[in-house]
């Protein structure tokens, strides 16, 4: 049952939230978790292999993680830092490995300070540089290293972690609203909006199928289990059903097509579950903001900090195109002959 409005303003409407909602999701995984990658040999470049520090990009993994004491790295990650060390690796093979020895066994028996609140410890190694030349050298190096906040699954991961909601968000929610919307707010031609409305979705699947493969990529490059939070259930669920809704239209509308009989009894039932995938969709995307922020923040991140607002933001953001595009298909779209599309 149609509500008594035109679709035409409640798309524009959609249209906007939409760029807002690519926009913010580009600047969180731009801005925030260090760019977009697809191969291992790129991510330590520009991706989830690099982390912001108020020193700029340094590579995850490598460094200290707020709320924890490790710092091993895998893959790339690790060869570069190897490639940092060769200077001390030098020293180490060809210097005099008894001074540092005996730098280190007089730093041992060192009396253990008391903890004060005041304590400098940047201070400590510059006053006792001349006892200990080489550890202070080693700890300057060290301690220069800014604290930075990491999900604890992605700061040893080199695969395409922030890939995956780019895809998911401009792919399937996005592109599949727009073509949801094609048949209330274009005033074509059935036929014309019958071929935009295939075609979006066709480039919404393929980008969620592009968009799930990156998140499996990722788990298995970084040895994470596949397939164990309800996020992951649901978006298994999701694109298996968005393919099996677009080959059913594609063969039943679009060709070889169905009977007139046919394609009337399956339209309604078209719609109403084309609609079901969409809000399954729109609902798993806001728990997968929901399961990102949640590790973030375990691993550190402010709960009210800029990052932290901007995916919850988006989320929002997300929620409310998915409405808009819902009341497009129950508003009062251009008039249409017998058996051509809905809004779906």
């Amino acid at each position: 049952m149609a509500i008594g409005v035109k679709a035409l303003p409640i798309t524009f409407v959609a249209h906007a939230v939409a760029i807002v909602a690519a926009i913010m999701v580009l600047v969180w995984c731009l801005g925030f978790r260090g760019g977009l990658a697809w191969e291992d040999t790129n991510k330590n470049l520009i991706f989830n292999g690099w982390q912001k520090s108020p020193r700029g990009w340094v590579p995850s993994g490598i460094f200290p993680i707020r709320g924890g004491s490790s710092t091993r790295s895998t893959g790339d990650s690790y060869k570069k830092a190897t490639k940092w060390m060769t200077g001390f690796n030098d020293y180490v093979n060809n210097g005099d490995c008894a001074v540092v020895a005996d730098e280190l066994d007089s730093y041992l028996d060192e009396k253990v300070i008391s903890r004060m609140e005041d304590f400098n410890i940047l201070s400590w190694w510059k006053t006792n540089a001349n006892r200990y030349p080489t550890l202070a050298r080693i700890a300057r190096d060290i301690l220069a290293i800014p604290i930075t906040t990491v999900a604890s699954e992605s700061a040893f991961n080199t695969s395409g972690r922030v890939l995956h909601p780019v895809l998911m968000l401009i792919g399937l929610i996005i592109i599949g609203g727009e073509a949801i919307m094609s048949y209330k707010g274009l005033n074509l031609r059935k036929e014309v909006k019958k071929v935009i409305h295939l075609v979006l979705h066709a480039i919404a699947l393929i980008l969620g199928i592009i968009g799930i493969y990156a998140a499996f990529k990722y788990h298995n490059e970084s040895a994470i289990v596949n397939l164990y939070s309800l996020h992951s259930w649901l978006g298994i669920a999701v694109i298996s059903l968005y393919g099996i809704q677009w080959l059913y239209g594609f063969v039943i509308f679009f060709y070889p097509g169905g009977s007139t009989g046919l394609r009337s009894e399956s339209l309604p039932w078209h719609v109403l579950f084309g609609l079901f995938v969409y809000i399954l969709a729109v609902a798993n995307a806001a728990i997968g903001f929901l399961e990102k922020l949640t590790f973030l923040e375990n691993s550190g991140l402010a709960k009210y900090g800029s990052e932290a607002l901007l995916v919850n933001f988006t989320a929002v953001i997300t929620i409310l195109y998915g409405a808009f595009v819902i009341f497009s298909v129950a508003s009062q779209g251009p008039a249409e002959d017998d058996y051509s599309y809905s809004a779906i």
